[in-house]
Formats: structure tokens, sequence, C-alpha cells
């Protein structure tokens, strides 16, 4: 007895085993860049940073930080920790603090924003730091650098 044939329309196809490797490859990529923590001024010692602009995004409030031991702590708080991605934040408007870090020559460093204690934003994703971070010192500076009027 003969065994029936499916028509060629029906036969199942299978990619090439190279192409096959390069997306498992490629797909194992994006899984370990994703798990890769983010981390904040590396190299950077905080006598290279010069000056630190912050800006409120709820109050409106923006103010400079020039003073050596604030830009010492500020730094050596965000200094290394590990942000890990938490979700996108594309299509989320707002933020708490907007952080700028500036060398002798204004230029800048690096920035980013700081939602909360442990909640930074940098486009296009929302990280979650590993411990917590100057949220409440910002608060505090605001305080000194913006009283009320």
């Amino acid at each position: 007895m003969k065994m029936m044939r499916m028509p060629k329309r029906f036969k199942r196809r299978s990619l090439p085993k190279p192409v096959t490797a390069a997306i498992i490859i490629f797909l194992l990529l994006i899984l370990a860049w994703h798990l890769t923590p983010k981390k904040y001024l590396i190299g950077v010692a905080s006598t290279d940073v010069v000056s630190i602009s912050v800006f409120n995004g709820n109050t409106g409030n923006g103010f400079t930080v020039t003073d050596r031991t604030q830009i010492m702590t500020i730094v050596e708080n965000v200094h290394g920790v590990d942000m890990k991605k938490e979700k996108l934040s594309i299509g989320y408007d707002g933020f708490a603090y907007k952080i700028t870090f500036k060398d002798a020559k204004d230029k800048t460093i690096d920035s980013f924003m700081i939602n909360s204690k442990y909640i930074v934003r940098d486009d296009p994703f929302f990280y979650r730091s590993s411990r917590v971070l100057c949220y409440e010192y910002l608060q505090e500076l605001e305080t000194l650098y913006c009283p009320a009027s």
C-alpha cells in the first residue's frame, strides 16, 4: 500500500539552522541587556562635578547646587547604584526632580529624573533603585534654595 503524500502547500517548513541560531542568539542578547542593571555616574568622581541643576516638575522650582558638600552628598548617593529596568516610560508625562550634572566646562556629564525614593526615569524606561535615593535630600535643598514667597 502506497502512502499518501501531502500537497506541497501543506508541508511544514523549518527555518535553516543558521537563521534559527541567529534568532536564538538575538533573543538571548535582548534578555541579557534587559536584565543588566544600569548605573549612573560610573567613572565620575564628586570632584568632577562642579554644579548640579535641579528642576522640580511638580512645583516648577529650579535651582543650581554649587556647594561642594551638597554635590558630594548627591553624587555619592547616586554613584554606582544598580538600577533595574521596571517598565517603559513612553507615554508618561511629568517627573518629580530632573537633575543634570555639569563639569567645569559646563558640559553635561549625566542627566535623569528622580520620581521617588526608589524610582528613576531615564527615557525610554523607569528604573527601580537597589537602595534609597536622595529624593528627600533634594526636597530639603529645594526649601533651602527656593523659599516660599
